[in-house]
């Protein structure tokens, strides 16, 4: 197992949590990182680093078309 990092503001963690767990990947810890932003750690196979990276994109796009 591999753990993978997501840095996101804390504003995004529940969209996070929600996307992660619904793709299955539910292995993860979150972190403080600053004041404003915290680090997700995720325990996957290295195979699963382009759908976490599917996750980070959509969970972009979510809060740029809610704005």
């Amino acid at each position: 197992m591999k753990t993978a990092g997501i840095v996101a503001d804390n504003y995004k963690l529940e969209k996070f949590k929600k996307e992660l767990t619904a793709k299955g990947l539910t292995d993860f810890t979150i972190v403080p990182f600053t004041k404003d932003t915290s680090t997700i750690k995720v325990k996957c196979e290295e195979s699963q680093y382009n759908e976490i990276a599917n996750i980070c994109r959509l969970v972009e796009i979510h809060f740029k078309q809610s704005n």
